[in-house]
């Protein structure tokens, strides 16, 4: 999951106030807050009371999500977050949640709506989304296509400008196994192949050579084939290349994975996980991955994001503190991280908005057990300080909520994970 610096957003950078790829198809719970929304507080326990369409803060007893979406939908078959939205894959439709500056919930739909409204114009058949800064991608029907700010390239088309509809990544229409989108560069896995485009900074794109930007997919050095996961941070990006990890970009906390004093263009392999590596994520400015059935973190700590009890950079891979085994999912965030943990979610980090889901604001160096999920959790995705999780069928939220962004119909947080209303 993508955590993002600050950028000035919609017109002031040049990108469509609305973005007209998308119709809203419903918006019951943001388009009743025509006012601002209100500040939520922290955890479940004071803050303003939501406005109109809020129903409610979610229980700080644990246990039963909250929220009025009946049984869980059938068909999700995918969950993704950036910064503030949220967004589900339903049954080949995408729905999305929160935040709507960039225009990424539609034209027609409020500046954030509190629960989910489907994405059209999109087709039925998406079978991938990946949401970033100021541009956003989508997979349908064998089709890559992505629409927004285009300052980098980063839309792969080719061109410099920025587009409300979508646009044909040039070159994409081949098997795609993973997508990321970030700040000003997107990357994806073609046929077991790492290929990037929009922003060098960093050398974000892993081309070795100058920094210059690319307008249109040019493939990640050394990462040519074996490709099976990819993950696109602040000013990083790492991948699984059989089985072992791979980062590159910036090294500033240690987040790719070696040691401080190493610069250059990358991709590093990590030499603490040379084998074994089944998922990875990079974020803000540390990365997580799976390996052997323990999680393994490094990178910046201040908050305990690495989970090794204590608030040290560390610049190599380290074992997540009791994640020793039993891990399949990794997700990394604002300063926070969480992980499915045999079929549960465990949390670890900072916790102000109560994005570990314990039912408190605390933070914690060391993985927390997750209110209520405790089984039956299979996917995992994180925006800036809030998590979601898909939970037999059905998806819920904890963590920061002023935009929506829990898709219950609040604008509360949660420290305890609450049921998205999905249509």
């Amino acid at each position: 999951m993508l955590i993002s610096r600050p950028m000035p957003m919609g017109v002031g950078v040049g990108l469509p106030a609305s973005l007209s790829v998308v119709v809203v198809l419903g918006c019951a719970g943001g388009a009743a807050m025509t006012g601002p929304p209100a500040s939520g507080g922290s955890g479940t326990t004071g803050g303003a009371s939501g406005g109109a369409g809020a129903v409610g803060e979610a229980s700080g007893s644990g246990g039963s999500p909250s929220g009025t979406g009946g049984a869980p939908p059938i068909g999700v078959t995918a969950i993704l977050a950036g910064g503030g939205v949220g967004c589900a894959v339903v049954s080949g439709a995408l729905q999305c949640w929160g935040d709507n500056t960039t225009g990424l919930l539609g034209a027609n739909a409020p500046a954030f709506c509190t629960v989910p409204v489907q994405v059209a114009g999109l087709g039925s058949s998406v079978s991938a989304a990946a949401i970033g800064t100021l541009h956003d991608c989508a997979v349908g029907g064998g089709a890559l296509e992505c629409w927004g700010d285009n300052r980098f390239g980063q839309l792969g088309d080719g061109t410099t400008t920025n587009s409300a509809t979508p646009v044909a990544v040039m070159g994409a229409p081949r098997a795609i196994t993973a997508l990321s989108a970030g700040n000003e560069l997107t990357c994806a896995v073609f046929g077991g192949a790492a290929e990037c485009w929009g922003s060098n900074q960093d050398s974000l794109l892993g081309i070795g050579t100058a920094p210059a930007d690319s307008l249109v997919p040019v493939g990640v050095s050394g990462l040519a084939s074996g490709v099976t996961a990819i993950s696109v941070g602040d000013g990083h990006t790492c991948a699984v290349m059989d089985g072992a990890a791979y980062c590159w970009g910036s090294n500033e906390y240690g987040e790719l994975g070696v040691a401080l004093t190493i610069t250059g263009t990358g991709p590093f392999q990590l030499e603490d996980l040379r084998s074994g590596v089944t998922a990875i994520s990079a974020g803000a400015y540390d990365s997580c991955a799976v390996a052997n059935g323990g999680a393994w973190c490094w990178g910046e700590n201040r908050y305990g994001e690495v989970g090794i009890g204590s608030m040290d950079i560390t610049a190599t891979p380290a074992q997540v503190q009791g994640l020793t085994d039993g891990v399949t999912a990794i997700a990394t965030g604002d300063f926070s991280t969480c992980a499915i943990v045999n079929g549960g979610v465990q949390c670890w980090g900072l916790n102000e908005r109560g994005q570990l889901g314990d039912g408190t604001t605390t933070s914690s160096a060391v993985p927390v057990q997750v209110q209520g999920l405790d089984s039956g959790v299979t996917a995992l995705t994180m925006g800036d300080e809030f998590v979601c999780a898909l939970v037999n069928g059905g998806v819920q939220c904890w963590g920061y909520n002023p935009l929506g962004q829990l898709g219950n119909g609040s604008q509360l947080n949660s420290s305890v994970p609450v049921r998205v209303n999905l249509l």
